[in-house]
Order: structure tokens, then sequence, then C-alpha cells
């Protein structure tokens, strides 16, 4: 699964991996979505790969309380 906030960079991934019968384009927060992709990826064995944007100053708080929430 991938999640992307910005419709532009969704629609790229759609066109660059959209025909991949194992991948998910997901027009949405990837924190948010975090706990969801982490149940899948424990049933069915899996990655969580997670590439901040950096777009705001507490990034790192961010990704800090989504591992220590949703893990």
């Amino acid at each position: 699964m991938c999640c992307e906030t910005h419709a532009r960079e969704a629609q790229a991934l759609r066109s660059g991996l959209g025909w991949q019968k194992l991948v998910s384009i997901v027009e949405s927060d990837g924190y948010a979505a975090l706990k969801a992709a982490v149940a899948a990826a424990a049933r069915t064995g899996g990655l969580v790969l997670i590439d901040p944007p950096f777009e705001t100053d507490n990034e790192f708080d961010r990704i800090l309380a989504a591992l220590e929430n949703r893990l």
C-alpha cells in the first residue's frame, strides 16, 4: 500500500505502480493508514516503509507518535 496525500503525486504513483496486482495506491495520510497497514502486514507478511514528507517542523515527533501508538 502506498499512501499519498497530494493528488498529483498519488496519480504519479498510480501511473508507475498501479499495474502491480499486489500494490494499492491510496490517496490519504500515511500516518492515519499505518494501523491498517501494519495489521495487514502482520497477517500476510509484508513491509511498512515510512517516507516522511518533512513538510512540517514536527515530522520526527509524528513518526515517533505513530510508531508508539500503532505498533
